[in-house]
Formats: C-alpha cells, structure tokens, sequence
C-alpha cells in the first residue's frame, strides 16, 4: 500500500512538471522583409512558458519607431499537456532607407534571433500616382538666431481621407518657439495628370541660440475611403468607418542657425525684414494747455518679430510736464507668410508750465535681414506749445480802488508853452501829504492780506493732499455734503480736498474707482466744473498771476454736486493713474 501511493505521487509530481515547466523560449517575425520608405512592417514577438518579464523594446528606437503596440496570451491542452505562451504584436514604421536591422530583442534572461529589413525610397512614379501626399517646405536653410522661420506642411488627397491625425511639430537641438499662423488653407492643385485637394497649414519657428536645427518627420494617420463601394460593404458600414489605412512620413530637415553679428552698444537683438515706430504727434503735434492732460501714443511694428521681443520704448518728458504711462499692449497678426507684432504705448502728459517744450526722438537699432546690415529706426522731435490756463485768457485785472491808487498822468514831450508858476499854498501841500500817507497804508494793507493768503494756501496744499484723505472713515454722503457746503463758501482749496474726500469715499464703496476715471465719465456740468477748478489751482501755483486772479465762484460746482447721480460708469476700472497726485 505504501508503495502504491509512493509510485502515484511520483507520477504526479512529473506530470505537473512537464505542463508547467518553462522552455525559455523567444521568437520574432516580421510579416514582410521589403517595405518603403511610408509603409509599415508588423513585428511579432512569442515568449512559450509563464515568464512575466516584458521585453526591451528601446533596441528599436534607433532604426524604427513603435505607431502600434498589442499583447495577447494564449494556454493550449493538448493530451493533459499545458503550454502557455505570451505575444507581442508591433507595428513599426522605418526611420530611413536602406538596409535596417531588427536586433535581438530580450525578455529576461531569453533574446530574439537579430533578422534584416530592406527599406526602399519612395520612386518618382509612386510619388505622382500616389492616392496621398505629405510634403513640407521651409523658407530657408540658414536662419539667424531669434530670427523667423516659415515651415509649410502640404497634405495632398485624390480621394477623401478620414480619421486623419498629424502628429505635432517638434523641433530638436535647438531651444525654438513655434506659432501656428493662423487656420488651416484649402485649395486644388494639379500635379501630372492628376488633380488633388489640398490643406496647408504653416508655423512660424523662432530658434533661440545658434546650432544646427533638427525638424523631424511628421507622421500622418488615417483611413483612405474607396471611390466605388459595394452595396454588400455600404450595407455593413454605414457610416463609412471602413477603408484603406495609411500612414505617411514627411522627410526631415536640418537647418544652420547663425549666432548675431557683434555690436558696439549694448542694445536687444532685433532681427526683422520691416521695421517702423510711429508716432501720433510726429506730423501734426496740439497746442496744449496748463492743466490739461493729452495722450501720446507711439506705435512700434515689426515684420518677421512676435510682440514679445519687442523692447519697451523710454518716453521721456520735459521737467515741467508730468507724466503717467498706460499699460504697453501687444499684439502678433499672424499671415501665411509670417508674424507682424505690434506694441503701442501711451503717456498721459500733463503741462504745469506755459511756454515751448521739445520732446526728443525716440529711436532704436534693428537688423534688416534682407540686406544683412544695421538699420535705425527713429520718430522726429516734436515741438509743443503750452497756453496758459483757459481761464487765465480771458480774465481781465481788477483795477484796485480810486482812494488806494494814484493816477499818474502821461508825460507830454512837446514844447511847454510859457505858463506863469502858481507856488502851493500850504493847505495844499497838508492835503497831498495826507493822501499819500493814505495810498501807503492801503497799499500795506493789502501786501499784508496777499502775504496772508499765500501762507494759507500753501499750508492747505501741504495738509489735504489725496495720500492723507482717510476716504474709510466717512461715507460717500458726508464727504459730499462737506464738498457742497465749502463750494457755496467760494472757498477754492478746502472744496477740492473735500471732492477727493468724496471720491475716495466712493472708491471705498465701489472698488476701482480713481479720481481720473471720475473726472473722465462725469456728466455735465460736473465735469467742467471740476475742470475749472484744477485750473483755477494751477494757475495759483504761479506766483506771478496769482496778484491778477479773481475770486472763484464755487456756487455753480454746489449745484452740479446737488445734480449728481450715481451711474454704472462711476465705478469702471482706472487704466491711468491720477492725473493730478500730490507734489513729492
């Protein structure tokens, strides 16, 4: 008994070991041994037993590139006997022509015998009676550094083509930015006897640094529909989901990239065929006024340069204007045959002085590639006339009183005739003694008054400036009540703090709203008013008129207060800072 069930394990024992056992085996076939350039060849790998190692595909990545990949698993009992087996099915398309070789492919300690492909180029009679065609063009094949490059792919169809995908462009060797320009062009062509419909599409590539540019084929996929269909296929496909599936490679290309010439000033490297700087004043520059803001605007354009290499211009301006820069905006136009980038600046410039002022030229150094030399681009001086105040034209000196003035008469240079002299008496002479003393101690008075004037405006401009109105510790309604009651008074510096107060107070409430914002979408009256006022301050900043300036009137700024009402204007977002913030 014991050896009968000694003799049955053994059996066993055996027999579980031969169907399970691991051959080690590693086999590879290619379905053909002769392609072309654009066709695909199907390598399948079998591995007999129960090893769970995947093989090491990365041997193929130097002659072939992997556009499929499958695995399956297969256990076969044949007579008791189990036998497992693990397949690998690649679909690869060749790199280049000739004779490649597929190496031995490893999975664990087992390899693959090497075998050998021959790869034929694609002859001219395939090329010109081809169903599909994938061409590419570039503009040249020597590019300086940061300088544009036109790519142009070309997909030629006799027949209509679905599922179609193309693969993404991926420069190598050098850092490149690449611009898709624009969508797709279709259009017909003829080649031979045939005519196709074709869609181009191009990129604009900007290389970085000098090298040598590596443009690797695209590869196109999709499923090639018949002329004539069946009805037993139309019946079963609908939908026209079958057909011939083809895969393309567009050939590579290598392109010099060239370093930029060496240059005497420190300046950005701007390689471009066009170049311009415009600016809005630079044929008919205004006539400006005290007080009042105007914008300039310089327009920068470049053909074969994005918006992004364009350099910021520096604008400057005299010392006695002031000036508030808006965000710069950029913009790329995209064409077939390339980027045009743009950039504008604008410069709010308010003048604080009259007189003439210059604004100097404004230029920059660029490199023009057609004729491979350096090339400067710069705006005119511009010459601008500033005019007092509005209201200072037309304001006319208050004459001082008869009693404080003395009336000097005009000096006659003609012979005098004899006259006979009249010697004053003297209750003469006591009364014109008593009214000169009289015409200076009024003419002491009012230098007092004027001196005292001055101190209090300068210690009002220098106390209430926009920085120090604590705008969160009133509402809207207080601050505007306080700037209706001081207008009333006519008092000239106490309203216009009190009208920051307000804003600020309405800024508190409302995010985003500046005082220039205000002043631009104010209604009117309001607006003018407001207006009025900055210069009538501004003209008080002169010391020279300020003897000459009437009192202001703030009784039509207390009515336009009473008029207003909030609007949805009132609280749009500011792109220009104040025109009129506080003296440094």
């Amino acid at each position: 008994m014991v050896n009968r069930t000694l003799i049955l394990s053994t059996l066993f024992i055996c027999l579980f070991s031969a169907s399970t056992g691991y051959t080690g085996d590693l086999r590879a076939s290619a379905s053909r041994n002769q392609i072309g350039i654009n066709e695909s060849v199907t390598l399948q790998l079998t591995a007999i037993g129960d090893s769970d190692d995947e093989p090491d595909l990365s041997v193929l990545e130097q002659d072939f590139e992997i556009a499929g990949r499958s695995q399956s698993s297969q256990v076969t009992i044949i007579n008791g006997d189990v036998s497992r087996s693990k397949v690998w099915t690649l679909t690869l398309l060749p790199r280049r022509s000739g004779s490649l070789t597929i190496p031995a492919i490893c999975s664990g300690a087992d390899c693959s015998q090497p075998s050998t492909i021959k790869v034929r180029k694609q002859p001219p009679g395939d090329q010109n009676n081809a169903r599909v065609l994938l061409e590419v063009e570039i503009s040249a094949h020597e590019v300086m550094a940061q300088a544009q490059l036109i790519y142009t792919v070309r997909l030629l169809m006799r027949q209509p083509l679905a599922q179609a995908s193309l693969s993404e462009l991926k420069p190598q060797g050098v850092e490149t930015s690449v611009h898709q320009l624009g969508d797709d062009v279709r259009y017909e062509t003829q080649r031979g006897s045939w005519r196709y419909q074709v869609v181009e599409r191009n990129y604009a590539l900007f290389p970085q640094h000098s090298g040598i540019l590596q443009l690797p084929p695209l590869r196109l996929e999709g499923l090639l529909q018949g002329e004539n269909r069946s009805r037993f296929n139309a019946r079963f496909d609908p939908f026209g989901q079958q057909g011939q599936l083809i895969r393309l490679r567009s050939q590579p290309i290598e392109i010099s990239v060239i370093a930029p010439p060496p240059s005497d000033t420190q300046q950005p490297w701007l390689p471009a065929t066009k170049f311009n700087i415009e600016d809005e004043w630079q044929h008919t520059p205004p006539t400006l006024n005290v007080g009042e803001p105007a914008t300039r605007s310089i327009t920068t354009t470049a053909t074969g340069l994005a918006a992004a290499q364009l350099p910021e211009l520096k604008l400057s301006a005299p010392q006695s204007f002031k000036s508030y820069p808006d965000q710069t905006v950029r913009k790329d136009i995209h064409k077939r045959d390339g980027i045009r980038g743009s950039m504008v600046q604008k410069v709010a410039l308010v003048p604080t002085q009259a007189g003439t002022f210059t604004l100097p030229a404004v230029q920059l150094k660029w490199w023009d590639i057609d004729h491979k030399k350096w090339r400067t681009q710069s705006t005119e001086v511009i010459t601008l006339n500033v005019l007092p105040a509005r209201r200072d034209v037309g304001s006319i000196p208050i004459p001082p009183p008869q009693s404080t003035t003395p009336t000097v008469a005009p000096v006659d240079t003609s012979p005098a005739p004899p006259t006979t002299t009249i010697e004053p008496t003297a209750g003469s002479k006591s009364i014109w003694q008593w009214l000169s003393l009289l015409c200076a101690t009024g003419w002491i008075i009012t230098l007092i008054i004027w001196q005292r004037q001055k101190r209090d405006a300068r210690r009002t401009r220098q106390e209430i400036t926009p920085n120090t109105v604590p705008a969160a510790q009133q509402n809207a309604g207080t601050a505007l009540k306080e700037a209706i009651r001081l207008a009333k008074n006519n008092e000239a510096q106490p309203s216009r703090a009190a009208l920051m107060r307000w804003i600020h107070a309405l800024n508190h409430e409302h995010k985003g709203l500046t005082a220039d914002t205000f002043l631009r979408d104010a209604p009117e009256p309001l607006k003018g008013e407001i207006i009025a006022l900055n210069q009538y301050l501004y003209a008080l900043n002169d010391g020279d008129n300020e003897k000459d300036m009437k009192q202001w009137d703030g009784q039509p700024l207390s009515e336009a207060l009473q008029c207003w009402k909030p609007s949805p204007n009132n609280t749009k977002e500011s792109v220009l800072p104040a025109f009129y913030p506080p003296d440094d």
